[in-house]
């Protein structure tokens, strides 16, 4: 079957195909709203699609963004569903490329592909080359960086409810797991739940924090072992937390009766777990989603200063806190 042209959506709406034209386009309002409302509808009928290289050659935009992510990490897969969804629905093409190990990008996306702009996963060890690409947005929970738009989890906010519902379920002497390195947002995690006991008059020490290596039981095991006693624990991330429910176990300490628990990290895997944990979900399709609004707006001319997009988070009650109505109510509607 023949493919509907813009002369054909001209010829059935009796005006001239440059009148169609900026009709169809999104960033031309020369046209009334009538005229361009029954023109549209017109081409809707007809079945009309735009040539996206005549659109390009027009605009000087390709609507093609890529989204580069760190080369053999783990963990990106839900950020990348939902920039590509959002991407999709704002009528842009998506490409996938890797950040080396060296933090470098690939040099073509930016030299020799038509790429209106980048989606940065991650990258905060990437090498930017002799001239910045732009417009970009990163997404990443740990990068400072005044000159660019970055998007994250609100983590500091994430560990604060996290120390409130401990709190609530009357767990007073809490420890808070978090990786060796700190990377990922737990630091500010760690931080937020800290602060969430200073705030109701209750130290939460420096002895209370510890840090957890590539084993994580080693650290729960150890502290338990120097006589050091709590009875809630606020994990970081599901993976370490997941972790320390077995050296609970292996001391005769019960979840949730002897030791509240909650974690920060995927629901699902969280939901695993046994007894199933009590989570903050970490919004990664929405970090994703978020990054490509913004990369979108910058493409289509908005005039915007660099800043920190955070996105909140709900805090999920499950079986290994213990439930209370008032709590469970908040997560619901948080």
């Amino acid at each position: 079957m023949r493919r509907v042209t813009l002369a054909d959506v001209a010829r059935a709406a009796g005006v001239a195909k440059a009148t169609a034209s900026r009709a169809l386009s999104a960033d031309n309002r020369e046209v009334g709203a009538a005229t361009r409302a029954r023109i549209q509808e017109i081409a809707g009928e007809m079945g009309y699609r735009p040539s996206r290289v005549a659109q390009a050659l027009r605009t000087g935009r390709f609507r093609l963004i890529v989204l580069a992510v760190p080369a053999g990490e783990p963990g990106w897969a839900e950020v990348l569903s939902g920039a590509m969804a959002e991407a999709e629905r704002r009528g842009y093409h998506v490409l996938v490329r890797p950040i080396e190990a060296d933090g470098s990008l690939p040099s073509q996306d930016a030299a020799e592909l038509p790429v209106d702009g980048l989606v940065l996963v991650g990258p905060g060890r990437v090498s930017w080359g002799e001239e910045r690409p732009r417009p970009a947005v990163v997404v990443d929970e740990d990068l400072i960086d005044p000159d660019a738009t970055i998007v994250r989890t609100a983590n500091w906010n994430a560990g604060h409810q996290a120390g409130r519902h401990l709190m609530r379920q009357g767990r007073n002497s809490v420890v808070v797991l978090v990786p060796e390195d700190g990377a990922g947002g737990a630091r500010a995690r760690a931080a937020g739940c800290q602060s969430a006991f200073a705030e109701a008059g209750r130290e939460l020490s420096a002895d209370r924090i510890l840090p957890v290596g590539a084993d994580p039981r080693e650290a729960v095991d150890a502290a338990i072992g120097r006589g050091l006693r709590f009875d809630g624990i606020f994990g970081c991330t599901d993976r370490i937390t997941v972790a320390s429910l077995g050296s609970l176990r292996r001391a005769g300490w019960r979840v949730p009766e002897d030791v509240a628990v909650v974690c920060f990290g995927d629901e699902r895997v969280a939901g695993l777990a046994d007894p199933p944990l009590t989570v903050i979900p970490r919004p990664a399709a929405g970090l994703g989603a978020r990054a490509v609004q913004l990369l979108a707006r910058a493409i289509e001319g908005a005039s915007e200063p660099p800043e920190v997009h955070e996105l909140p988070t709900r805090l999920l009650v499950a079986a290994s806190s213990g439930r209370h109505e008032d709590e469970s109510r908040e997560s619901a509607h948080a």
